[in-house]
């Protein structure tokens, strides 16, 4: 079958093995599940008790920023687990996902939490999670009145790389802010969160990882090297995406969160 580390993933969480035909899947996609499953990024470098509350807290945000509306729809770009749209479908909103791991993808649209607030595979829970490529969203245009990506982004240009893309780095993270403004209806709402280039790289590194500041990026290699580097900062990067910046933090953790709106 192939992708050891993805087999006892699939085996810890119960998601039945015949699911996934490994021998079908693209090298390049092996490859991707290798890279998710056996190091520690992706939606599994958080233990499942910080996934869990991290899940229920976003879910409340996003309803308090819904104001109740009926039929309020969000895309969780980077879902991970699903445990963001688990607790946002539990709370009335209409939740979706996106994710480029096709094991992760089947826990999402699967998944629910057990007594031990692990994500387990239940074949009475079903959910629509697309599997996809952030810089090619497969929805419709103003298609989502909230989209959520927590992350995500900086890890999105070593994926492009290695399924065969051959952009730089910035301009795959400025693909992916122009996709999610084009799925987005008017006055629709983003929250982005990306790791800020004042704390330098993160534990989770890949090659062509990319960290924002305020002013610039810059980009590093699997030894955290910085092999690239411009003066498109955070603020720039939503703004010529075609987004109104609501507001910046950089958090204590590392962080920038941002809230934009369409």
């Amino acid at each position: 079958m192939g992708n050891d580390e993805s087999v006892r993933f699939m085996r810890e969480h119960s998601i039945p093995i015949d699911r996934i035909d490994f021998t079908k899947l693209s090298p390049q996609q092996r490859e991707y599940e290798k890279q998710i499953f056996g190091r520690n990024i992706g939606g599994n470098a958080f233990d499942s008790e910080k996934q869990y509350n991290l899940g229920k807290q976003t879910a409340q945000r996003w309803k308090r920023i819904s104001r109740g509306a009926r039929d309020y729809s969000i895309l969780d770009v980077g879902c991970g687990q699903g445990y963001h749209v688990y607790f946002m479908e539990r709370l009335g909103l209409k939740a979706y996902g996106l994710n480029l791991s096709v094991v992760e993808a089947e826990l999402a649209m699967h998944g629910k939490p057990d007594n031990a607030k692990v994500m387990k595979w239940r074949d009475d829970v079903s959910r629509e999670i697309k599997i996809a490529s952030a810089t090619k969203i497969p929805y419709e245009d103003e298609r989502f009145d909230g989209v959520a990506c927590y992350g995500m982004l900086m890890m999105t240009p070593h994926s492009e790389k290695l399924f065969g893309g051959n952009k730089r780095p910035i301009e795959v993270a400025e693909t992916v802010c122009s996709e999610i403004h084009r799925i987005m209806k008017p006055g629709g709402q983003f929250h982005l969160i990306t790791r800020s280039l004042s704390k330098g790289p993160a534990g989770e590194m890949t090659e062509d990882y990319i960290n924002f500041s305020e002013k610039g990026y810059a980009v590093y290699d699997i030894e955290g090297k910085i092999i690239d580097k411009g003066r498109i900062g955070m603020k720039k990067l939503l703004k010529d995406a075609g987004f109104e910046v609501l507001g910046m933090k950089e958090m204590d953790s590392g962080y920038w969160s941002c809230k934009a709106q369409k």
